[in-house]
C-alpha cells in the first residue's frame, strides 16, 4: 500500500473520519477507523493506493 506523506495522510484520515461520523456513520465507544468505518477505508484517502 502506498499513501500520501505522513502528516498529509493523518489530516486527510482525521477530515474522513469527521465526516463519517458527522453523518451519523459511527458506533459509540473506543475502536479503531478500521472496525468503526470498515477494512476499505483506508481507500477513501486521497493518495491511497494498493501496490500490485
Amino acid at each position: 500500500m502506498r499513501c500520501a506523506e505522513a502528516y498529509e495522510f493523518t489530516v486527510e484520515s482525521a477530515l474522513a473520519a469527521v465526516a463519517k461520523v458527522g453523518k451519523g456513520k459511527f458506533q459509540a465507544g473506543f475502536t479503531t477507523p478500521g472496525k468503526v468505518f470498515g477494512s476499505k477505508f483506508v481507500l477513501e484517502i486521497p493518495g491511497t493506493k494498493i501496490l500490485p
